[in-house]
């Protein structure tokens, strides 16, 4: 059995043209430079104070229940979490989650909450966000894993998934309109990029081949 260092980097000198890789000992081990860069925070900026928020003809008013869509994720990325910045206080809540590709709700929860096996994803059993207080929210992805519920990434494995929030409106006397979302906050997704960017080359398969069976030369002599 074969042991070949193919990483990129390494601390030992090697031959030009030698395609395996040299280290001695464990010591400063870094990405080499050439690498993207794999982890992403994406931030969505909300400010209902400006446009398209206030815009004279067709302003965006997202109301009770409204669904605001403010990530997309593409195939191959593993969410780790969701943070929230509440800037500027309004009022009512919202209710994040996370769409996959095929349709799926993923719930979200603080990273430190008990959490129960069975919650189907859906607005009602996630995690909410007071928008009547300033301050941060740290969300992770829930997953049921057996019978228990457990707090961990999850990953969008084909089509084109999204980070949702419902807006909640608050409660309001009899007779009254709830009021539409407001305020100021941010939305941060983070990720990891799982996809190859690279090239690749056509590859030979290997097959069955029949080979036909040898021709023996005659025998000479006794």
């Amino acid at each position: 059995m074969s042991r070949y260092n193919v990483f990129d980097g390494g601390n030992e000198l090697r031959h030009y043209d030698d395609f395996t890789s040299g280290i001695s000992g464990y010591d400063n081990v870094r990405p080499a430079q050439h690498h993207i860069e794999r982890q992403r925070h994406i931030l969505f900026h909300v400010n209902t104070g400006d446009r398209p928020y206030t815009a004279e003809w067709n302003p965006l008013v997202v109301e009770n229940n409204d669904e605001l869509v403010t990530h997309i994720l593409g195939a191959g990325w593993v969410i780790t979490g969701v943070g929230f910045h509440v800037k500027q206080a309004a009022t009512g809540k919202l209710r994040p989650v996370i769409e996959l590709g095929d349709g799926t709700k993923v719930n979200l929860a603080e990273y430190d909450a008990v959490v129960q096996a069975g919650q189907v994803g859906s607005y009602a059993n996630t995690a909410e966000v007071d928008l009547t207080q300033v301050g941060f929210t740290w969300l992770r992805p829930v997953k049921d894993v057996g019978g228990t519920g457990t707090i961990r990434e999850v990953m969008n494995p084909a089509g084109v998934g999204a980070v949702t929030s419902q807006y909640q409106a608050a409660r309001v006397a009899g007779g009254q309109e709830p009021a539409p979302m407001g305020g100021c906050f941010g939305i941060i997704l983070e990720l990891v990029y799982l996809e190859d960017e690279r090239a690749c080359n056509c590859v030979s398969t290997p097959c069955p081949t029949v080979f036909p069976d040898p021709i023996c030369a005659p025998k000479i002599g006794p």
